[in-house]
């Protein structure tokens, strides 16, 4: 299975989604602005991550140029039901921008974060 979206946002920035299931991997691969705009895009995407025997969730974030707090209320989100499903998260760090927004919350540090997408 294989979903892509790219749409226009709030800040008339592109974003774009690809994400792909792979035996037990859910990969999602960020692209552009995550802001409001894009939250429903990405929730609908993690919706299917939820469904069926995902053991791993990747979210590349290694693409985004922004990030608002509804794009970090959206990954915070993803960590929660990750963590009462059972699956494990991974977060594909983002350029300094992006991975600002995590540091400036203190969340860097309590996210699992990795510098490379896996596999």
């Amino acid at each position: 299975m294989t979903i892509e979206h790219d749409i226009g946002n709030a800040h008339d920035g592109p974003f774009g989604l690809h994400a792909a299931k792979l035996g037990g991997t859910y990969r999602m691969r960020l692209r552009g602005e995550f802001d409001l705009a894009a939250v429903e895009t990405v929730e609908d995407a993690l919706a299917r991550a939820f469904d069926g025997d995902t053991q791993l969730l990747e979210i590349d974030l290694g693409q985004l140029t922004f990030l608002d707090s509804s794009g970090l209320r959206t990954i915070l989100e993803a960590r929660d039901r990750a963590a009462s499903s059972g699956v494990r998260l991974r977060l594909v760090r983002g350029i300094e921008p992006v991975q600002r927004v995590f540091a400036i919350t203190g969340l860097e540090a309590s996210l699992p974060f990795a510098d490379e997408p896996c596999g």
